[in-house]
């Protein structure tokens, strides 16, 4: 199953997914968690079983949702971090992001999949390979342990050796 998580707005280019999707060699499950002013015609653009628009869901609820995912796909125009990611990748689904998200060279390169923005063959291309790397029983694992270097604990510490260095750095 490949999910997208966020408001169906135009910035977040929902309705590339749909057509990505419908580019793939075989059939595939897409998830809409959210709502959005693209909600109806993100609907109305999915073909009868192969996908759904949850509406809202609350924060609570978005852990189960993450868990049935195999992938998570942000196809963004802009998007200065991309929380959902992190939040996707920490119960092992395959980040597939465009390049304008702003995750995308530290957290998801070297682990997920890159494409440009509004290039939907390339988005189909980024999918492809995904969907035949989850394949492999090691990819959930191999993405939870890449994102465990961006946990918040592994942040504070980040930030308690930065600001210990500055000190040193004033006392020498």
């Amino acid at each position: 199953m490949i999910m997208f998580c966020g408001r169906l707005t135009p910035r977040k280019r929902p309705l590339d997914l749909i057509a990505a999707a419908e580019r793939l060699p075989h059939s595939v499950t897409t998830l809409f968690v959210g709502d959005g002013m693209l909600a109806d015609r993100v609907r109305a653009s999915l073909r009868p079983t192969r996908g759904a628009v949850t509406g809202f869901v609350s924060q609570s609820e978005l852990p189960s949702y993450y868990h049935a995912a195999d992938i998570l796909a942000l196809p963004s125009e802009s998007e200065p971090w991309g929380v959902v990611v992190n939040e996707a990748m920490a119960t092992g689904a395959l980040p597939v992001v465009s390049d304008r998200v702003g995750a995308a060279p530290d957290l998801v390169e070297g682990v997920g999949e890159v494409f440009a923005s509004g290039d939907i063959p390339g988005m189909a291309d980024a999918l492809s390979r995904a969907l035949a790397r989850i394949e492999d029983p090691q990819t959930k694992a191999r993405v939870r342990r890449h994102v465990d270097r961006y946990s918040v604990e592994r942040t504070a510490e980040g930030y308690e050796q930065a600001v210990l260095a500055v000190r040193r750095s004033r006392l020498a």
